[in-house]
This record gives structure tokens, C-alpha cells and sequence, in this order.
């Protein structure tokens, strides 16, 4: 992997170079994609989830001095390990769905400062604070401008791909119940997805100033 861990950039000292505002409106954009699937244990997001974070489950590949001339962006971040973690319970599930509107209509992420401070010794600052904010909000605006209908595509897409090279010329070597529990996966997956996209999108509809809509 090109890159290191979050807890390792400390080695630049220098957090313009590791988190430029572009990085820091990214790190925003991971957010919104992790509470978009309930990838609960990258980040510590207290609006969201009651864990510590796992700061190596998203790394930093700083590129040298002649990459960064020709790029202009010194740092980009790489993400690994993420995943969707369905709520079959239905009122967990509920609960879930009220922290994302309450995310998406008054954002916070003074528990991101803390967090990057605590695993990397970098402060990113009340601007920079605001920059990662920005990011968040651009991702629920992307989602918005398209009714979610580009992720609910993109979704259908995925079902059909995991489908076709998964299972599809399988049938005799796959256990006709291993299919069928890929295939009931599947559609717990993007029914789960497709709710929170249903959660995010009535909120901004609700509150469209703070988004900027």
C-alpha cells in the first residue's frame, strides 16, 4: 500500500503539507461516505457512533517534491477496510436514521480536530475544522443534486456485477443456499443503503439553507 497510516504523518510536522484544505474537505467527503453504509469504526463521530476510531483504516500517501509540482497536491488520502454494516433491528435501525438527519441538518466536527490532534499530533484549526465541514456538505449536496438516483444506479449495478461473477454459470458448483444468502445480502445491503439515502435527502429538503442548496 502507498501510503501510511493517519497516526504516522506526525513524521511531516507540517500540517499544511499533510492537510491542505483540499485533503481536509476529503476527510469531510469520508464521513459523509461512511455514514452513507454505516462504516462505523473509522471515525469516532460522536453524532453518529460511541467508538474510539481506527485511524489506520484510512492513510496518507504523501507523493515527493516532483509529483507534487506536477500535481499541486502534496497528500491524498487512501481508504481501506470500509464496509457496509446493515441495522436488521428495526428500532436500532430507526435510531441509526434519526442520527443521520440530526448529522446532515447541524454538522459538528470539533471531534475530528480532537481526533486528528490525539493519532497524529497535527491541529487542523478552527479554518480547518470549517474546510472538513465544507467537504461534508458538498458530498450530501452531490447526492442531492441527483435525487440519489446516481447511487441508487451505481447500487443496482453492483447487484448485477456481484450477481454475473459471483453466481450466474455457478449453480452447480455454488450451494444452492450459499446463493441464496448472497442474494438475500445483497438486497439487505441496498435496502439499508437506500434508506439512509431516503434519511439524507428528506432532511435537506427539510433544512436546505445549511447545505447551501
Amino acid at each position: 500500500m502507498d501510503g501510511l497510516p493517519l497516526p504516522y504523518v506526525s513524521i511531516f510536522k507540517d500540517r499544511e503539507r499533510v492537510f491542505p484544505p483540499l485533503v481536509l474537505r476529503r476527510l469531510g467527503c469520508v464521513v459523509a461516505c461512511d455514514m452513507l453504509v454505516n462504516n462505523w469504526d473509522r471515525f469516532p463521530a460522536r453524532q453518529l457512533w460511541s467508538n474510539e476510531g481506527n485511524p489506520s483504516n484510512l492513510m496518507m500517501s504523501c507523493r515527493n517534491e516532483k509529483n507534487e509540482e506536477e500535481s499541486g497536491h502534496p497528500c491524498h488520502l487512501v481508504m481501506i477496510d470500509q464496509k457496509v454494516t446493515p441495522i436488521s433491528h428495526l428500532p436500532m435501525r430507526e435510531r441509526y436514521l434519526e442520527k443521520v438527519r440530526k448529522m446532515c441538518s447541524n454538522p459538528n466536527f470539533e471531534w475530528l480536530r480532537e481526533f486528528l490532534v490525539t493519532m497524529c499530533g497535527l491541529d487542523i484549526g478552527a479554518e480547518g475544522t470549517h474546510q472538513v465541514e465544507e467537504g461534508f456538505r458538498k458530498a450530501l449536496e452531490l447526492l442531492a443534486a441527483g435525487e440519489g438516483k446516481v447511487l441508487g444506479a451505481l447500487l443496482d449495478k453492483v447487484e448485477r456485477r456481484v450477481r454475473d461473477e459471483m453466481i450466474k454459470g455457478k449453480e452447480d458448483i455454488i450451494p444452492g443456499d450459499v446463493i441464496e444468502r448472497i442474494q438475500e445480502n445483497l438486497q439487505k445491503y441496498t435496502a439499508f443503503i437506500s434508506e439512509i439515502i431516503e434519511a439524507i435527502l428528506s432532511t435537506l429538503h427539510a433544512h436546505p439553507d445549511p447545505v447551501d442548496l
